[in-house]
């Protein structure tokens, strides 16, 4: 197992159960708790984890935003099932809003064989990665750029907003 599918296992394991302990995952991914601990330690960097004696704890602030590097690597394999899901649900031809969340992210890239799309997004990552859909219309709220989450926000990313009708909102 990689070190980053194990990370993203230990992730998993904080969302649902709240937190780790060392000696439990080492024994579950067979491997030291030396490495265990150097890879809570890269969880804690990146906000994910408080470390703790033993083991680590989610980090639930409700005043610190994850950023969008370490949102895509969290629960990818159940943000690609909605996407998959959600997908279904855009036809050829929609106008759809989408918001700058990995789920969201995941769900457009999951589309990108649908044509004619209109997509308006505040999300700067799905600018740069809808460059090469020559047959959708893709807008840019516009605003101002919400460090560490690559989207733009503010009042001219709500006005943007508020003239368009679309059919699916992601």
């Amino acid at each position: 197992m990689l070190a980053i599918e194990r990370r993203n296992a230990i992730i998993s394991r904080l969302n649902m159960d709240g937190k780790v302990i060392v000696t439990d995952l080492a024994k579950e991914f067979d491997v030291t708790e030396e490495t265990i601990r150097r890879d809570l330690e890269k969880l804690e960097s990146d906000g994910i984890a408080k470390k703790t004696y033993g083991g680590a704890v989610a980090n639930k602030s409700l005043n610190v935003e994850l950023p969008s590097s370490v949102r895509k690597r969290t629960n990818v394999e159940l943000k690609q099932k909605m996407a998959d899901k959600v997908s279904a649900l855009v036809n050829d031809g929609d106008y759809i809003m989408v918001d700058a969340s990995s789920t969201a992210l995941f769900a457009v890239r999951c589309m990108k064989s649908k044509h004619n799309i209109t997509l308006i997004t505040p999300s700067i990552e799905l600018l740069l990665d809808l460059n090469d859909k020559e047959d959708w219309n893709v807008f840019s709220t516009g605003g101002m750029l919400k460090h560490g989450g690559l989207s733009l926000v503010g009042n001219t990313a709500e006005k943007t907003v508020s003239g368009f009708h679309v059919d699916v909102a992601i």
